[in-house]
């Protein structure tokens, strides 16, 4: 008698094992498909804000290049796409390494290297010619970037 009444409780208990087997791996099954669904949705993400960024920072660089011989800094930019300066100074940090003012500053710089070697220009126009109001800031910047005087560039002027 007692065999009887194992035996139908070891059937019940084996088909809900089996049940309770199933139910997990369904659960797994789910939790992994919801997970990777959840990766490729902050992939893409990802994916949208890093062409996000980059079309904010072309967006920069092209302002800079245009008017780097106007007084422009991160506000100037910043009405201009319509966005917190603090925003666009961050992302374009980020992205590039550098803050924006460092950029306007290299950008200013390199032409007037290029102002120095191709143009009879003084030293003083080329300076404002870039944007720069002050000549002492104008030759501490140069020097620093460059590692030579403007003067010395000017005598590396190619007919000069």
């Amino acid at each position: 008698m007692d065999s009887c009444i194992l035996m139908p409780s070891l059937l019940v208990f084996a088909v809900l094992s089996v049940s309770i087997i199933s139910f997990i791996a369904k659960f797994l099954i789910n939790l992994c498909n919801n997970s990777n669904q959840e990766y490729i949705g902050i992939h893409n993400e990802q994916l949208y804000t890093t062409e996000k960024y980059k079309a904010l920072i072309k967006i920069i660089k092209e302002h800079v290049n245009e008017y780097y011989n106007s007084p422009i800094d991160r506000y100037t930019i910043a009405l201009q796409c319509e966005m917190h300066p603090d925003y666009i100074s961050k992302v374009f940090k980020s992205e590039e390494g550098i803050t924006i003012n460092k950029y306007i500053q290299i950008v200013r710089l390199e032409k007037a290297y290029h102002l120095l070697l191709y143009s009879d220009k003084k030293i003083i126009e080329v300076a404002f010619d870039v944007g720069y109001d002050n000549l002492s800031t104008f030759y501490r910047h140069f020097v620093k970037h460059f590692k030579k005087s403007p003067q010395q560039i000017r005598k590396e002027q190619p007919d000069g």
